[in-house]
């Protein structure tokens, strides 16, 4: 309906630490070269940081085939962040579906090693009754990407599929949901 801005900061063990940060506003309020102005939906822009101090121990790994003394002594300190700029587009339709797309760039830094990538998410949501009771239905496809490559090597980004179902509880402010994560190369997760 308006513009809206958000930041978020989280605060793990060890010290990791992320921050989000997010901005939408109106298409009708933008006007795209080449473009021009989209009649409905809203455009996102997102930053997300996530980070680990430079305090984890560097080692060579040169010890590890001894029996009697395995461990490589500490050779420095090191450091690792993951840090991803979004740029999307969501629209709902007058049926109650709504569609969604980001395009993201991907940069990942590991002691003195960085590599990038670029990777496209996907979405849809529709509202729908039963029995007279409003429920949401989403689905969502995350990190379709080419991978990112360190040195001469490519990693995969984390492929994740997402589905869930939510309906209001009866009174005011509640909510039920369900959703099912899958990353291609883990288990799924319920969560309600």
């Amino acid at each position: 309906e308006g513009r809206s801005a958000g930041l978020f900061h989280n605060e793990y063990f060890q010290g990791l630490g992320q921050e989000f940060l997010f901005y939408t506003v109106p298409a009708a309020e933008v006007q795209l070269p080449l473009a021009g102005r989209a009649k409905g939906g809203a455009y996102g822009l997102g930053l997300n940081y996530f980070y680990a101090p430079k305090d984890m121990e560097r080692r060579s790994g040169l010890y590890e085939a001894d029996p009697l003394n395995p461990i490589s002594p500490v050779e420095g300190k090191f450091g690792a962040y993951d840090l991803a700029f979004s740029a999307g587009y969501g629209r709902r339709r007058a049926d109650g579906l709504a569609l969604g797309a980001a395009f993201k760039v991907i940069r990942q830094s590991v002691d003195d090693e960085s590599g990038s990538s670029a990777a496209l998410d996907f979405g849809a949501m529709k509202e729908f009754g039963r029995g007279g009771v409003p429920y949401t239905a989403g689905f969502a496809v995350q990190n379709l990407g080419p991978g990112i490559k360190f040195v001469s090597r490519r990693y995969g980004l984390p492929l994740i599929l997402r589905a869930g179902l939510s309906r209001p509880l009866p009174g005011p402010g509640g909510l039920v949901a369900v959703e099912l994560y899958k990353p291609v190369d883990n288990y799924p997760t319920l969560a309600v």
